[in-house]
């Protein structure tokens, strides 16, 4: 609960003040085995950590802040999926929200659904997500996000999968698409993809990721500041290790080229830088 009353002097230098202006709230928590269920009314973060500043000089796309509200802190490793579907500080101000994560045997589980007063218009928003552990290290999942407001709705589904394999080697696949729509007008549907290779050893590693957004691709619960492209990368890493105490103990060569297309562009024309 707080209260606040704010005051006016007067030009007599009185001094004077109106009925103090109440908030309240509540979080509570139900732990289970394997499950936990997380509800917030009006919740209060005022106490939250401020964001570091970042330099926005000739910035063109959105800012990544990481989150920090308790609400959205607890389980969401279990939320997290390639390509950043999920952000939940897309959710600017919820009035109240339901959350459940869990693990049962191999496979985990999340679901959120809040009620969002920030932006230009309230919106329902709701994120869920189910992964399964695959052997020792690797894992597969599907991902689903909607925002709905009471102009119009954007949906996101995706599936991905990374696999581990020789402790040095992973690949990940991830496909899907978003779905959006606004009352009297025809939805705009948008694929999705990421490929992506992986070694990462003492002296030789390396990371090659081919990654598309289609034309109108949105992801309203996510952080995708940027549709329409095919961004190709190559990244490779040698590294030297001399005796310990030696004038050079160690040094590293980084190199590869980086190449980006606009979606119906990609295999068809020369990249654009």
């Amino acid at each position: 609960v707080t209260a606040a009353a704010n005051g006016t002097r007067a030009a007599d230098g009185s001094f004077s003040r109106p009925s103090p202006d109440f908030s309240t709230g509540a979080n509570l928590r139900f732990g289970f085995t394997n499950a936990s269920i997380d509800a917030t009314l009006n919740p209060d973060f005022s106490q939250v950590e401020s964001d570091a500043a970042q330099v926005t000089v000739n910035e063109r796309f959105a800012l990544f802040f990481a989150e920090k509200r308790p609400f959205f802190l607890e389980g969401i490793e279990l939320f997290s999926t390639p390509g950043q579907l999920v952000y939940t500080r897309r959710i600017v101000d919820p009035i109240g929200g339901v959350k459940v994560t869990g693990k049962q045997g191999r496979t985990g589980f999340a679901l959120l659904s809040t009620r969002d007063e920030g932006g230009s218009a309230d919106a329902w928003a709701t994120i869920a997500r189910v992964r399964r552990d695959v052997g020792a290290n690797s894992l597969a999942g599907v991902s689903f996000t909607d925002r709905t407001t009471a102009g119009g709705f954007n949906r996101v589904a995706a599936a991905d999968a990374r696999i581990v394999f020789k402790k040095l080697y992973y690949v990940l696949g991830q496909v899907g698409g978003s779905f959006t729509g606004a009352d009297g007008t025809t939805s705009v549907n948008a694929p999705m993809f990421q490929a992506e290779f992986d070694r990462t050893a003492r002296v030789w590693g390396f990371n090659y990721r081919l990654t598309g957004f289609g034309k109108g691709f949105d992801a309203q619960s996510g952080y995708v500041p940027r549709s329409d492209m095919v961004e190709a990368r190559a990244f490779n890493r040698f590294t030297y290790y001399g005796a310990r105490g030696a004038r050079l103990e160690t040094a590293s060569v980084f190199f590869g080229p980086n190449r980006l297309w606009k979606y119906g562009d990609f295999g068809r024309t020369r990249p654009l830088e």
